[in-house]
């Protein structure tokens, strides 16, 4: 029998020929056994420096540099922090997908953008509303204006990457869009007006005319008038001797008084 019609021991299905995916990176310093040693603690203690290092940086430089670029450049928080604050916090999954196409050659760099989005929006803003110890007042209009912009980019992604790759003309309208997302922050203030007022007329033709609270206020105030007036016309149908007066002597005696030094 011939080495080439040797039969196959193991199913030919079950076999993985794809090398993993920890080859596409740069070998570790150590090996390894030399890593079940116990020398894999030293990657533990890099990483726990590294984040205290981004701790830092970012509580002592970096949130007060965007302070003054925003102050210096008299841009609203909201705007300051969609523009500044997400590209710098962005950058990490910017490398990340340099690496995972010019690298790796893989899709690293779209799970790493995605599943960053996915944890800033429930993540973060899930651990940062249990931990505040009082509600955080949001605005309507920088919320709608971002998750609307976030809402039209990932259908945008969806349809690019429907066919598994990315042309360079569908890259092209994706930048084309986040450069309309920045003329948007750039004119924040005239888009705010118009939006408000387009908010005003839709409250006006289909909302109510007024807030819920003001609602029960002025419900709460119509009560209180009934009932001034149903005591008052009951004061004025008890007889002399029943009737109390709605103001003592003393009141009476001091208005009366201010009325001569006045006059």
């Amino acid at each position: 029998m011939e080495p080439d019609d040797a039969p196959i021991t193991e199913d030919p299905i079950s076999l993985n020929c794809t090398p993993p995916s920890i080859l596409d990176f740069p070998s570790d310093l150590f090996t390894q056994s030399e890593r079940r040693r116990g020398w894999v603690s030293l990657h533990f203690i890099a990483s726990a420096y590294a984040f205290y290092l981004l701790a830092v940086v970012c509580d002592v430089y970096f949130v007060p540099s965007i302070e003054n670029l925003c102050s210096a450049l008299h841009l609203p928080s909201d705007v300051g922090g969609a523009t500044f604050m997400a590209i710098a916090t962005s950058s990490p999954e910017l490398f990340t997908n340099v690496i995972g196409t010019f690298i790796t050659k893989g899709d690293i760099g779209v799970g790493t953008i995605v599943g960053s989005a996915v944890f800033n929006i429930l993540g973060v803003s899930g651990v940062v509303g249990v931990a505040a110890a009082t509600p955080l007042p949001l605005e309507w209009f920088p919320l709608t204006r971002d998750c609307s912009f976030y809402a039209v980019s990932v259908l945008l992604l969806v349809l690019v990457l429907n066919n598994r790759a990315v042309l360079w003309y569908e890259a092209l309208v994706l930048i084309i869009f986040y450069g309309i997302y920045i003329i948007v922050l750039a004119n924040n203030t005239k888009v705010r007006a118009g939006a408000e007022g387009l908010a005003k007329y839709l409250q006006a033709k289909w909302g109510k005319d007024k807030d819920e609270d003001d609602f029960f206020e002025k419900k709460q105030k119509r009560k209180s008038q009934r009932s001034r007036r149903v005591s008052f016309v009951q004061e004025l149908s008890f007889s002399t001797e029943q009737r109390q007066p709605l103001l003592n002597s003393g009141k009476i005696s001091i208005i009366v008084f201010m009325m001569r030094f006045i006059l």
